[in-house]
C-alpha cells in the first residue's frame, strides 16, 4: 500500500523494518546455535551415562560372581562344622553350659549357611536364564527344614497349621500324605527359610506361626511373627535387593538379599510372595505357589 502511494512511507518506518529483519535473523541464528549445542550436550551426557551404566553392570556381574564363588567355597567347611557338631551332640554330655555352646555354634553355622544359600541363589537369579530343577516336592519337609532357625532360638517357638488343623510332630510333617507341588526343592527351601529367618530376627520372641493351605489350584504358605511390624516408609523397599529394614536390635545383621531372593524364587515358580499383614503386633508374609490340578 505504501508502494502504491495509498499510505505515506516515512523513512523511520523503513529503518525500523530493516532493523527488525536483522534482529529477527540474529535471534533465529542464536536459537539455532543454542539448540545445536544443547543437543550435542545431551548426546555426550547419554553416551557418558551409557558408559557408566555398562561399567556398573559389569561391576555388579563380577560382584555376584565373586559372592557366588565365595559362598560355594564356604559350603564345604560349613558342612564339616555341622557334621562335627552333630557328632559332639550325639556323645550326650550332661553339661548344660556345653550344650548351650553347641547351640550357639549351631545358630552361627545356620546363619552362614543361610547367607551362602542366598548368595548362590542370587547368582542364579541374576543369570540370563534361571534354570529350575523341578520335581515333585513335599511341602511339609520343606517347611520342617526351613524352621531350623526357630529351633535354634531360645526365645521363639513355632507351629504349623494345615487347613487350620495343627500339625503336631516332625513325624507328621514328613508323612507320606504331605501336600506336593512341582518345584525346585532347594530353591523353595531357601525362599521359605529367608522369610522365617526374618521373622526370628525382627521379633524379640514369641510364636512363629506357619500356615499351609490349599486355595483352588495353588498352595499358600503364610508366616506370621509377633514382632513390631515394618514402618510404613520402609514397606515399599523391603523386596528390593540390598535394602534392609532398620531394627532396634543391633545384633540383627544381613545384606538385604533375603526377601528379594524369596520373591524372585516364588515368581520363577509362577507364584508370588507378598506382605499381606503389617501391624505393631507382627507381620504376615504369604507365598502363593501354583500346583497342577492332579497334585495334592
Amino acid at each position: 500500500m505504501a508502494l502504491a502511494g495509498w499510505l505515506p512511507f516515512p523513512i523511520e518506518v523503513y529503518h525500523v523494518w530493516q532493523y527488525t529483519l536483522i534482529v529477527n535473523m540474529l535471534l533465529v541464528m542464536g536459537i539455532a546455535v543454542h539448540q545445536i549445542r544443547r543437543q550435542q550436550k545431551e548426546v555426550r551426557e547419554r553416551a557418558q551415562l551409557a558408559r557408566e551404566l555398562q561399567v556398573e553392570r559389569e561391576a555388579a556381574f563380577h560382584q555376584r560372581q565373586f559372592m557366588g564363588m565365595v559362598a560355594h567355597e564356604f559350603r564345604t567347611p560349613l558342612a564339616v562344622i555341622a557334621a562335627s557338631l552333630e557328632n559332639l551332640r550325639s556323645i550326650g554330655f550332661d553339661d548344660m553350659n556345653l550344650a548351650r555352646r553347641h547351640d550357639r555354634i549351631g545358630r552361627a553355622t545356620e546363619r552362614l549357611v543361610q547367607l551362602t544359600d542366598n548368595c548362590l541363589a542370587d547368582a542364579r537369579i541374576s543369570a540370563d536364564s534361571l534354570i529350575l530343577m523341578k520335581q515333585s516336592t513335599d511341602l511339609r519337609p520343606i517347611i520342617s527344614s526351613a524352621v531350623a532357625m526357630v529351633q535354634f532360638s531360645d526365645n521363639h517357638r513355632w507351629r504349623l497349621l494345615e487347613d487350620e488343623a495343627l500339625v503336631e510332630s516332625t513325624v507328621t510333617l514328613e508323612a507320606k500324605s504331605s501336600p506336593r507341588i512341582t518345584a525346585d526343592p532347594a530353591l523353595l527351601r531357601i525362599a521359605v527359610s529367608n522369610v522365617i529367618d526374618n521373622a526370628v530376627k525382627y521379633s524379640e520372641g514369641g510364636l512363629i506361626e506357619v500356615r499351609l493351605k490349599r486355595a483352588l489350584h495353588a498352595w499358600t504358605i503364610s508366616i506370621q511373627d509377633q514382632g513390631r511390624g515394618i514402618s510404613t516408609d520402609r514397606v515399599e523397599i523391603i523386596f528390593e535387593r540390598y535394602r534392609r529394614v532398620e531394627s532396634s536390635n543391633a545384633s540383627v545383621s544381613g545384606f538385604g538379599l533375603g526377601l528379594f531372593v524369596s520373591r524372585q524364587i516364588a515368581r520363577a515358580h509362577g507364584g508370588e510372595l507378598a506382605l499381606v499383614s503389617n501391624s505393631p503386633n507382627g507381620c504376615r508374609f504369604e507365598f502363593t505357589l501354583p500346583c497342577h490340578p492332579l497334585e495334592s
